[in-house]
């Protein structure tokens, strides 16, 4: 009788030790098929020219405004439920998300603050700031409140989950920025397309700054003041991008120094975004390391 033995494959003993989904593959393949989408239909309607009317522009449109969210359904949601122990609530922050800001955060801001009635006017300090105290802080609290309501803390089980269902919350936040921008302004289609993607961005940098605030405040011990903190920064975040993005594009600052184009503040928005996201997960892994170094120390 023979023992034929197992061969150890290393991707399953690293599965049985984290039997969740790896949110920043997912985040990275979402952002990179959705910056792929909004720049083809931008190079087609701009420079080839190609121009649509009547249905197939209203379905262009509509495929731009769903594009984040299918794009979360299948590299998100769809992974979630393949793994081992699958995230339960990304569903709900997804619906809370859209229906807080449809209802309240977004046509409560635009009639409140009005900014763009007396912001782009102003100084590129002062938009920063404004934006941020305004339609930032507005964002970032809502993104913050109905994670916080239908997830902690029972639902944060690691640090990552955090990164998990922020992200949700910002694709569900950015789709009501999209749908309510061809409502309100009817833009051309070259316009959506790169509008689409950059509220995903911002919304989506901004929610990186809260997953790791709130990541500490459930793993950690920080100061009392740390989520506030990574709010008001979230925020500045908006303010920063909104203003020199803006810029970029219609020409109050350029990077190249000379006349503006879309593409700029396209390009910009993602430099951003990638940039903010290396941040974060550099100091989510901190965080880990310095956990598993704490646990291992007091193990016997």
């Amino acid at each position: 009788m023979s023992i034929r033995s197992r061969t150890i494959n290393p991707e399953e003993i690293e599965q049985e030790r984290y039997p969740f989904r790896r949110v920043w593959p997912s985040i990275i393949a979402e952002m990179a098929a959705l910056f792929g989408i909004c720049a083809a239909v931008y190079f087609a309607t701009r420079l080839l020219n190609i121009e649509l009317t009547g249905v197939s522009l209203l379905a262009v449109e509509f495929a731009l405004i769903a594009a984040p969210i299918v794009l979360w359904v299948i590299f998100s949601l769809m992974r979630e439920r393949a793994a081992d122990i699958p995230r339960s609530r990304l569903l709900i922050v997804m619906i809370v998300s859209l229906l807080a800001a449809n209802a309240i955060t977004v046509p409560l801001s635009n009639a409140l603050f009005q900014t763009s009635a007396w912001l782009p006017h102003e100084a590129s300090i002062q938009r920063i700031i404004g934006y941020a105290f305004t339609l930032g802080a507005a964002q970032a609290v809502t993104q913050y409140m109905v994670v916080y309501y239908t997830t902690y803390p029972r639902a944060l089980r690691v640090r990552a989950d955090t990164i998990a269902y922020f992200s949700t919350a910002s694709v569900g936040y950015a789709a009501v920025l999209n749908l309510h921008f061809i409502l309100d302004s009817g833009t051309i289609l070259d316009v959506l397309a790169l509008t689409v993607f950059a509220n995903q961005a911002i919304s989506l940098a901004m929610s990186f700054l809260l997953a790791f605030g709130l990541g500490e405040v459930r793993f950690a011990s920080p100061t009392p003041f740390l989520m506030a903190v990574m709010a008001a920064l979230s925020a500045l975040v908006y303010g920063v991008i909104t203003t020199l993005r803006s810029g970029l594009v219609n020409g109050g600052f350029s990077l190249a120094g000379g006349a503006a184009s879309p593409l700029f503040g396209f390009v910009f928005t993602a430099v951003v975004l990638v940039a903010v996201g290396i941040v974060i997960a550099f100091f989510f892994r901190t965080a880990e390391r310095r956990e598993e170094e704490a646990a291992l120390a007091q193990s016997p």
